[in-house]
Order: C-alpha cells, then structure tokens, then sequence
C-alpha cells in the first residue's frame, strides 16, 4: 500500500521546543510542545542541559507519530533551531557539561585574547556575525582557559542541530545559517575558516559536517527509529536557524521580502540576491534557507525578554492566584493605557543596543518616569520600547532593495493584538501577520519536503501553504505613536 508521506519540523528554541506535521499539500496535521528549562550559573552565565534537547526531540517525535492518520506515513524530520549555543561532547555525542547558551556574557573576558590572532572586522566578514560575547568562538577559548582538562578531552564542539543530528543518524551536521552563527564557518566559501580554528586551537575534524538546508544529513539509526516509532527509512534533511526557518514558513522568499521575528529576541531580517555588507552597519548576514538567496539581519536580544523580565521584577501577578498574571491579561490592561501620550519611555537594551551604530555599550533604562505611573504604564512603555528600536532597526537597511510587499511578523508576540499594533503604528505602514503561529516549525517542515523532492523548490513548498494571513493596519494612534517615536530617538541619542 502506498501512504502519503507526512514531515515533521521540529523548533528547538531557548525556551521550549515545539513540533508541527505537515502534508505534502501543505495542511498541518499535528503539534506538540515540550518546555524545559534554563540554568543561571552566575550573573553573566546561561546554560542548558543538552540532554534536554533531545529529550524533547524524542517526546515531540513520539507524540507526533501517534497523530499520524490512516494512509499517511512520515518520512522526513527536520530541525529549526536557538544559533550560537554550545555543547562539548564525546564521540558518542555525550555532553561533557552544561551546553552555553547564546545569551551567556561569560566569553567577553576572552575577546582581547582573540583579537591577538585576528580582528573583528575579520570575524564579521568571514561568518556573518559581529564578534559575540555568548557565541561558539569566545566561548570555546573562555572554556579552553578555564577547564583545559574538558577542553582536552572534547571530541565535537557542537551546536544544537549538530548535537541532534549526531544522535539521530551518528553523523554530525550543521548547516550554513547556524554555522555563520557559531563564528567557525566563512559563510561565503561554506567552509570551516583555518585561521579562527586556530585561534580557537581546535581541528577542523572537532567539528560538524557543514550540509546546505534542505539537502539530506542521512537515515535514521536503526535503534533510534524503533525507539521513535519511526519507519527506519525515515530521513533528516539539514534545517537552519530559527530565524530563516521562520522566514520560509511565512514566505520571505524573494527579493526585498521583510520579517520581523519575535521571540526571547526579536529580529529584522531581509532577504536579498546579493551580498551586501559594511563592518559599521551592525546587521548580521547569512545564507537563507532559501537556495542562492541570502538574508541580512539585526537583532535585539532582549525583545520578548523585556517583557519576561518587567513581569517578573515587578512580580505582577493576576488577582485571582499568586501566579504571574498571563500574557492575555496584560494585553487587555495596557490596550487600554497605550493611547496615554505622557506614558514614560522604555529603553529595551538589557543586551546591549545593536543600532544605531556606535551604541554597544547602551543599557536598559526608563524615562519620563513620574509619581501618577504605575507597573502597567511600565508595562506598556516595555511594549512600546521594543517595538520602536525595532522601527529604528528598520534604518540599516537602507542599503538592501525595499520591499514590494507588506513585512511579514511571525513568534509569540504577533499573538498579541495590542503589541502588532503598537508596531504598525510605530512602522507607519501594514504588517501582516500568518495564521500558524509555528511558523519556525513550519519552515522547517518545508525543508524536509524540499529535501526528500516531494516539493520541488521553496517556491513550490510556498505555493502549498494555504493557512490565511491577517493584516493588520496603522491606526488613529499612529500620529501620536510617531511623535513618541521621534522623542525615543531623540532621548536615547542623548543617553549615548
């Protein structure tokens, strides 16, 4: 009997990792989450148990093959993942000790160090990515200085989609986009770069097989399939950051397309044909999970964690529970305090500030604080604050073609009705935002159809997606919201 295949993109994010399946006519059948948690070692350090990944790789897989319907089977996984995360392992692929995660701080001690052997300018041109505090590179010397007995004995240095494909199919793989990320790889050869190897006095063989998204890493282990409820034919085909996943899912594509992707960070990512780069614009580049396309990219590092945060400092719970209030029920309160011209500003920089230029050393803050605000006038400063750096974001590309189309927001805070519109009217212009709210796991979905040949390109995978879009339009407060605008921009040049 022949069944129609069925793939499963997988979301390991920072936070949680999320699953959806997907037919081959682009109808999502199936999801499931799976949270696990963050460990705090010091002020500055954030780490994982990698463990945990693929602890949820395999609940999320479990749970999905038992959604299958009758006549369906799954053929394909394929993974969407958190960048710039680090995990020491074994040949087997054991972890030697907690995974780094992306936000740690800890590698900045180390950057003079580095920059001894190559510059900054250098690390950017290569990977894509401005020299991090948190990612693979400062942190692989921060670990060699400090626990040279670990280093000594580490086989793979490693990254989240590398950690889990070694598990699934003994082969480690990475590919392009988080591979940039890791600052290992010269994004423009595909190739792991000699000289930041040698500055991190690692090999070349310590480190994944680099294989482009959508093509295919390999068969699952036999024992590992039988312990998934998995055909043993079933096959991982290479996936990419969560970022660009997203940016598939939602059909950021072509030329100009525009997303703002929302989460514990919140980014702005445009795709482009062309290359183009210049040390001081601060944007990130990679290659797309697209095919000959790349996207350039700024992020904000404490987008959604600003909320979290300003939730948890002030403790403000709901009325009802000693619970913190949910997000649904802050939403309701700050619409009704977002028409208030005299609320105070929000400056969304717990991470540092990524634009404008020359603002690396730009911290969190409130202004315009006065006695008659409250923890909700804070609230929705914290709304608003993010959404204005990220319409400020808007400015370094400049240089990259303008987008024909409305920009795509995607991740959880395009759930909220107040926060997308607070947007829209700090943009000044529409934003439309997709119906599947795992658009990541949906990317990743597409990749895995793409690279078993059941979709042909991206833009047939596109073209099967029929979840509607909801678009949402600048509003009567968007006069008002552009004057605050100016007035965040003007604050914030003076705090710099």
């Amino acid at each position: 009997m022949h069944h129609k295949p069925l793939f499963i993109g997988l979301d390991i994010g920072t936070s949680r990792a999320k699953a959806v399946l997907l037919t081959s006519e682009g109808q999502v059948i199936g999801r499931s989450k799976f949270p696990y948690s963050q460990l705090v070692t010091s002020s500055e350090g954030i780490e994982q148990n990698a463990e945990e990944w693929w602890t949820a790789t395999r609940s999320l897989i479990r749970d999905l093959s038992q959604q299958v319907p009758e006549g369906y089977e799954i053929s394909a996984l394929c993974f969407s993942t958190q960048g710039g995360s680090l995990v020491l392992t074994d040949h087997e692929g054991k972890p030697l000790s907690p995974a780094v995660i992306w936000q740690d701080q800890r590698g900045l001690p180390y950057r003079d160090m580095l920059l001894q052997e190559v510059t900054a300018e250098s690390v950017h041109a290569k990977t894509g990515w401005s020299l991090g505090k948190g990612l693979n590179l400062l942190q692989i010397i921060r670990i060699r200085e400090t626990d040279p007995s670990t280093f000594e004995k580490t086989a793979y240095f490693l990254s989240v989609p590398d950690f889990l494909a070694l598990r699934l199919t003994g082969r480690p793989a990475v590919d392009c986009s988080n591979a940039g990320i890791n600052q290992l790889m010269d994004v423009r050869r595909q190739a792991w770069d000699e000289d930041l190897l040698r500055a991190a006095r690692i090999q070349s063989s310590q480190l994944p097989d680099i294989v482009p998204s959508g093509e295919i890493v390999g068969t699952l282990l036999p024992d590992v399939a039988r312990d998934l409820n998995l055909n043993a034919s079933v096959q991982l085909v290479s996936g990419g950051h969560d970022q660009y996943c997203a940016a598939l899912g939602a059909g950021v594509i072509h030329e100009g397309d525009r997303l703002i992707g929302t989460g514990t960070a919140w980014v702005m990512l445009a795709a482009s044909h062309e290359l183009k780069t210049h040390p001081k614009d601060r944007k990130a580049f990679s290659r797309h999970t697209v095919k000959d396309l790349w996207g350039h990219m700024v992020s904000l590092g404490s987008g959604g964690y600003s909320l979290e945060w300003i939730r948890s400092a002030l403790a403000i719970r709901g009325d009802q529970s000693f619970s913190l209030m949910s997000f649904q029920e802050m939403d309701q309160i700050v619409s009704k305090r977002i028409s208030d011209a005299n609320r105070p500003y929000y400056h969304p920089y717990l991470t540092g500030c990524p634009y404008p230029p020359n603002s690396e050393k730009a911290m969190a803050s409130f202004t315009r604080l006065a006695p008659y605000h409250d923890r909700f006038d804070m609230v929705a400063s914290v709304m608003e604050g993010v959404a204005m750096q990220v319409s400020w974001m808007w400015e370094a590309f400049a240089d990259i073609t303008p987008p024909t189309r409305p920009v795509i927001m995607t991740g959880g805070a395009s759930s909220s009705k107040i926060w997308r519109q607070i947007l829209a009217d700090c943009l000044n212009q529409p934003i439309v935002v997709p119906s599947e709210p795992e658009i990541g796991c949906l990317g990743a979905a597409m990749l895995a159809g793409i690279g078993t040949g059941t979709f042909k390109d991206s833009e047939e995978a596109v073209s099967q997606m029929t979840e509607p879009v909801q678009t949402v339009l600048p509003d009567d407060r968007t006069e008002m919201m552009q004057e605050r605008f100016n007035e965040f921009k003007r604050i914030q040049e003076k705090l710099r």
